[in-house]
């Protein structure tokens, strides 16, 4: 767009003079306003409330809140945004969100059905990964030195073989460089097959320090009764192995 320029009529002092300005005025406008359109903008501002704008300009177009930019595209294409909140759906089902205020991401199938992370409060603590059914749901998150995976009204199931069709694999628990332990305690710990625990188990094995019971007597495979001979050439007689116990180690 060329130049536009209203005449100046300061020192005019003949009617001609004035005559002649207001109509090369006349003229201007009449152009300016029969070929203006939005190619003739460079740059389009609109101040708000509390200092907000919204400018439109060569760069792309910018949202302001009176203190920081919270939204810009250029003319890339290349969008910026701070605080907003995302969502594929206002209130519908699947749904895709992302919202700084509330869960920081999520994934909704259905209202109580979802994948969600979550900012714990503090800031000894991850984020927390929740994956919630209709009637449970499961949580991962870390907080201090300790990472945390636990269910709420489901079993927890670890398997290496989902599918059936395809061989497993082992689940390796494994300590860091065995300076320590896999805690767990006995009597919560259970053989699948047997529904005993592995402290019942135990209560009923060898301990340390205290006599077997008593074997019975047995003839050893040898009749009690027996004269046998020496390698010195004088007899014994055999009397079979008498009832005993031993003392565990």
């Amino acid at each position: 767009m060329a130049d536009f320029q209203m005449p100046n009529v300061d020192g005019m002092n003949s009617m001609d003079e004035l005559k002649n300005a207001v109509g090369k005025m006349a003229k201007e406008l009449g152009w300016l306003l029969n070929n203006i359109d939005w190619k003739n903008i460079n740059e389009l501002n609109i101040s708000l409330n509390d200092g907000a704008s919204v400018v439109i300009a060569n760069e792309g177009i910018t949202v302001n809140d009176g203190t920081k930019n919270t939204f810009t595209v250029n003319t890339a294409g290349q969008v910026t945004m701070t605080g907003a909140k995302v969502q594929s759906s206002e209130n519908g089902y699947p749904r895709v969100e992302m919202n700084p205020d509330q869960n920081l991401f999520g994934a909704y199938s259905a209202a109580n059905n979802y994948l969600t992370i979550q900012a714990l409060p503090g800031t000894a603590q991850s984020p927390q990964v929740v994956i919630a059914g209709p009637n449970s749901n499961m949580q991962m998150f870390i907080s201090g030195l300790a990472a945390y995976l636990g269910a709420t009204g489901a079993e927890l199931n670890l398997s290496s073989n989902m599918d059936v069709s395809i061989r497993g694999r082992n689940i390796n628990l494994t300590p860091d460089n065995g300076n320590y332990d896999v805690k767990v305690p006995f009597d919560q710990f259970k053989d699948t097959f047997t529904n005993q625990t592995l402290y019942a188990q135990l209560l009923g094995k060898a301990r340390s320090g205290i006599q077997t019971g008593s074997s019975g007597s047995a003839n050893g495979g040898i009749a009690p009764g027996t004269v046998l001979r020496t390698a010195d050439g004088g007899t014994v007689t055999w009397t079979g192995i008498s009832a005993h116990s031993h003392t565990q180690n």
